[in-house]
């Protein structure tokens, strides 16, 4: 669930592992290490006559490798594999994923150079946009307008200070997608505010799609609120959502999507869910969403994650 804007975006540009990763080899300016992303549940999607199952949404093991190189200067790699579609046996691409086929594990695949807050890389990997959104959910939200957030053959170019940032990736047109996306982000007081822009080709030759975004959140109290906004062409997405505490170790969220769709009917879309915190790295959760499509029924799903 996206939380702090500014402080997940300037997560992925900074480092290729998380802060989790244990390291697994250390030695004359080299590291190597792995964290780990484990998600199961069962969930029943929001739809007419959906039935229950049970869902892999994450199996994942990703590798880094950081190696000072003298003047501030460091390389990176990363391999990020997912076992989710495999585990499923199906595929579901969605708009979160970069794997192309069903016998695909590899997610990201990158090599870099970072200097400071500037780093550039270059391989299969997430662009800005990946970042976008406000929203809280686990499986239950109504998604954005952006057609896709990563891919294959992507070069990037960040910079991250402590109020601002910026991710700029473009994904090369090869026989397949092609798109350019830019990230900007910054903290204005206790605002978080991120604009996105993405021209997307689905195939060569294909009409551009131009999709624009913004989005803010503050912490208010105990609370964080946000909104974010995103269009294009055809559809319009706007998501509010607001998380709180409900007690130690507890935190609940609701949010709602209003989804104004060419050629159908608008779309409400809301969901709720709460998270119990067993320690800093094992979490089990909740979570109910419906909208106001005719005969759509209430959606479900509970669920443990385990993360190392």
């Amino acid at each position: 669930m996206k939380k702090l804007i500014l402080a997940s975006a300037i997560a992925a540009i900074t480092a290729s592992t998380v802060a989790t990763a244990a390291d697994l080899y250390t030695n004359d300016g080299v590291t190597v290490s792995v964290d780990g992303n484990y998600e199961v549940q069962i969930i029943q999607e929001i739809g007419e006559n959906e039935s229950g199952e049970v869902e892999f949404d994450d199996l994942q093991l990703d590798f880094g490798v950081n190696y000072k190189l003298g003047n501030g200067m460091v390389a990176f790699g990363n391999l990020g594999l997912d076992w989710a579609s495999e585990a499923d046996g199906i595929f579901d691409g969605g708009t979160d994923g970069i794997i192309e086929n069903d016998d695909d594990i590899i997610d990201t695949a990158y090599v870099g150079l970072k200097v400071g807050g500037l780093s550039t890389s270059l391989g299969r990997q997430y662009w800005g946009s990946d970042d976008f959104g406000v929203e809280k959910s686990f499986e239950m939200d109504g998604g954005n307008a952006f057609p896709t957030t990563g891919g294959s053959d992507t070069v990037k170019f960040a910079y991250a200070a402590s109020n601002y940032g910026a991710t700029l990736s473009h994904d090369l047109e090869e026989d397949d997608e092609s798109a350019t996306d830019l990230l900007l982000t910054t903290k204005l007081g206790p605002v978080d505010l991120g604009v996105v822009y993405q021209d997307y080709k689905s195939v060569p030759g294909a009409d551009s799609v131009e999709t624009y975004g913004i989005m803010a959140s503050a912490d208010i109290g105990r609370a964080n609120v946000g909104i974010d906004y995103s269009d294009n062409d055809t559809d319009s997405y706007t998501n509010v959502a607001v998380g709180f505490p409900i007690m130690p170790k507890t935190e609940m969220a609701v949010g709602a999507t209003y989804a104004d769709l060419e050629g159908q009917e608008d779309i409400v879309q809301y969901y709720g869910n709460v998270t119990r915190n067993l320690n800093s790295n094992v979490s089990v959760f909740a979570e109910i969403g419906d909208n106001d499509v005719d005969a759509s029924d209430l959606g479900y799903m509970a669920g443990m994650k385990i993360a190392f």
